[in-house]
């Protein structure tokens, strides 16, 4: 199995999408998706990498994490599933292009 590393700006992306859910008193549903979008990325997106889409222009990888509203982009060797961005959906993609 692939070892899972969070860039610190997907770790800080991750960390904003609970706070927002805990802020607008959703605390039960922020810990829960926190632990399945961890949970997604070790037993799935590490096991089988290429589930996602290609970002040649990037030489990124790119997967919208099921039951959630979460992207996620990614490289990955052998050994190791970086990832390195995650953001909403709703979150505007043109910013990042």
């Amino acid at each position: 199995m692939r070892r899972v590393i969070f860039d610190e700006d997907a770790e800080r992306e991750l960390i904003a999408q609970i706070d927002y859910l805990i802020q607008h008193d959703a605390v039960s549903a922020a810990y829960k998706l926190e632990a399945y979008v961890r949970w997604f990325i070790v037993e799935h997106l590490a096991v089988h990498p290429t589930i996602g889409t290609t970002l040649e222009h990037r030489d990124l990888w790119e997967f919208c994490i099921p039951k959630s509203r979460l992207v996620v982009w990614y490289r990955f060797t052998d050994v190791d599933l970086q990832i390195v961005y995650l953001w909403h959906r709703s979150e505007d993609r043109q910013a990042m292009e």
